[in-house]
């Protein structure tokens, strides 16, 4: 919990300052684990599935694409995608 408290105060103005748009640590590569023998379950944004999972985060080095919760991780990362949709006249409709 402590961990969350200090990565939201690190990294809250971006996120304040991002929105919705996706920010050039969601395109670092996912689940890179660290070096110390601290193991705490993050959750890691992979680009090539637009999800965010679970790893076992060892601490100490790795990378910036580690977030303390499912949440935050697709707040900052997720893309939500607009469905194409044909309607029954052939014309595409978007939904989301």
């Amino acid at each position: 919990m402590k961990f969350a408290f200090v990565f939201y105060l690190a990294c809250g103005p971006f996120l304040i300052v991002l929105g919705h748009r996706q920010h050039a640590i969601c395109r670092l590569p996912p689940g890179v684990r660290g070096t110390c023998n601290i193991v705490r379950n993050m959750w890691s944004y992979h680009l090539d599935t637009n999800e965010c999972e679970m790893f076992p985060y060892n601490g100490c080095l790795g990378n910036s694409n580690i977030f303390p919760t499912l949440e935050l991780c697709e707040d900052v990362c997720k893309v939500h995608r607009k469905h194409k949709k044909i309607n029954t006249d052939g014309k595409r409709a978007e939904t989301s």
